[in-house]
């Protein structure tokens, strides 16, 4: 009889096993696909990154190119004259 009764626990135990190990492959899976659209969602988000950045050097090239970017030159303009009037 005791013997029996270990031989069902076993039984049972091993199906417990398959269970559970049903249940990691179906969570595997799933945490998969997550990685994959976690990578996809990053990759959009460093092109968008790289464009941006791509087009701020561009802007300051192009500045620098027609010389936007440098100092304007100061304009010396005369003094006002103050006239002076006798009442």
């Amino acid at each position: 009889m005791k013997i029996k009764k270990r031989l069902i626990a076993l039984e049972n135990g091993m199906e417990d096993v398959k269970t559970i190990q049903l249940e990691l492959a179906e969570k595997n899976t799933r945490l998969q696909l997550l990685i994959e659209q976690m990578e996809e969602e990053l990759g959009k988000y460093e092109q968008t990154i790289i464009k941006e950045e791509s087009a701020k050097v561009n802007n300051a090239e192009l500045l620098r190119a027609h010389g936007l970017m440098k100092q304007s030159k100061q304009v010396n303009l005369p003094e006002p004259r103050i006239c002076q009037t006798s009442l």
